[in-house]
């Protein structure tokens, strides 16, 4: 498993601590803001970066809801190639 993937198990862990996690990163999810997007198992959320000092969209992934396939084989892939996006409007890992 790639440090990335690592550290976005970690981060979802538990739905209720997303917030919590956030903060942490420096990220604040921009309260009374409907989500940007919705998936079955994933939602995508407008934040405040800290670090970047604009808003960004954060894409929260409830590991509840995602069915097993889909947590071992084509999260570790969108993990891995994360990183490897060169994009004005995507943030790096």
């Amino acid at each position: 498993m790639s440090i990335f993937t690592n550290l976005f198990n970690n981060m979802l862990k538990n739905v209720n601590d997303e917030g919590r996690v956030l903060t942490k990163r420096k990220y604040h999810l921009v309260q009374g803001h409907d989500p940007l997007g919705e998936g079955s198992y994933a939602t995508v959320r407008l934040a405040y970066s800290t670090k970047l000092g604009r808003e960004v969209a954060i894409k929260i992934i409830d590991r509840r809801k995602a069915p097993t396939d889909f947590l071992q084989r084509f999260l570790p892939r969108e993990l891995e190639i994360l990183p490897k996006l060169q994009h004005p409007h995507i943030v790096q890992v």
